[in-house]
């Protein structure tokens, strides 16, 4: 018996369990720990993992996969926000002024998210919030910001408000809600990538359940998140 029990303990990490609700994708269950992270929804997961930290986004009712590198992931995700290109769009992330509250005792800090574009106009986008849980590595918490189109280096997102301006209004878009954070032991068996999957050429193929769809498609479709 006690074998037994300790060959369990070591295939398990400490971590944390997050349950989140989006406007745009329902319940959210997080498998958060430092040997991945696991997005759990009711029909597909998304795997990241050290060392090469791969999206792996998986439809578990149709048995897909698609995976990207987090390079590429980036070279799209930066599109959305951070224009290089452009020397006249700027972004900024500002602390928000509200006092933080918290989330299962962990604290919770406020930003506001600015688009400035020169001599027209400057523009809040976004207000989101994080929490930085102890024994946490930033590049796991910056990766669920990848994955959630939001800057890195602020923690872990635990709520958003994106938003879309039309004809001067701002119009509340999209919204990330958490409801707990709690520490938990992770089966490293959860971070396996399953085997016998079919392998498809994009995100929006694996959401949609379908072999195949325009090479265009991207991990945005998923979360809906536009700026």
């Amino acid at each position: 018996g006690s074998h037994i029990a300790a060959k369990k303990q070591n295939n398990s990490i400490d971590g944390y369990i997050i349950t989140q609700n989006s406007q745009e994708y329902g319940q959210l269950s997080t498998l958060f720990s430092l040997k991945g992270v696991k997005f759990i929804t009711d029909t597909a997961v998304i795997i990241v993992k050290p060392p090469d930290f791969n999206v792996n986004i998986i439809n578990t009712k149709e048995h897909l996969i698609f995976t990207e590198t987090i390079a590429k992931y980036n070279i799209k995700r930066s599109n959305y926000y951070i224009d290089q290109k452009n020397s006249k769009v700027k972004f900024e992330v500002k602390p928000d002024e509200k006092p933080y509250d918290t989330i299962d005792n962990f604290k919770v800090n406020n930003y506001k998210y600015y688009k400035t574009e020169i001599n027209v106009r400057r523009v809040n986008i976004c207000d989101f919030s994080t929490v930085r849980p102890p024994n946490t590595p930033a590049k796991m918490m910056d990766v669920c910001s990848q994955l959630a189109y939001l800057p890195t280096g602020y923690g872990f997102p635990v709520r958003y408000s994106k938003y879309e301006w039309n004809h001067g209004k701002r119009i509340k878009k999209y919204l990330l809600n958490t409801y707990s954070i709690k520490p938990a032991k992770i089966n490293l068996n959860e971070f396996i990538i399953p085997k016998n999957l079919t392998k498809v050429d994009s995100e929006m193929a694996v959401v949609m359940g379908c072999k195949r769809v325009g090479k265009n498609d991207n991990l945005k479709d998923l979360f809906k998140t536009d700026y």
